[in-house]
């Protein structure tokens, strides 16, 4: 149940980047000289909430050090490399509140 909501995010995921990539292969609909200063900050505003999701998925910026996945693990959920004993219960203790 979980791999089919994973891929199902992961196609949104993919669906977007693809759409948003030819938005800005055609300049984001934007004739040259038709470009004003609300243009760059609408793009400036694209391009925060791009870097926000890649400093997340790429754990930098605000997100380094950090693996955000550890978060969402459910209970008695031993995340792999965590070097415990087969069977021990995570306490999730290692665990950063957003």
């Amino acid at each position: 149940m979980a791999l089919a909501a994973f891929i199902a995010r992961t196609t949104e995921i993919d669906t977007i980047l693809a759409r948003l990539a030819a938005l800005s292969l055609e300049h984001f609909d934007t004739a040259p000289d038709d470009v004003t200063w609300a243009h760059v900050g609408t793009l400036g505003n694209y391009l925060h909430g791009l870097r926000r999701v890649a400093d997340a998925a790429f754990h930098e910026g605000e997100h380094a050090g950090w693996n955000g996945a550890r978060t969402f693990a459910p209970s008695g959920f031993v995340p792999a490399g965590l070097g415990l004993v087969a069977g021990a219960r995570w306490s999730g203790a290692a665990t950063r509140s957003c």
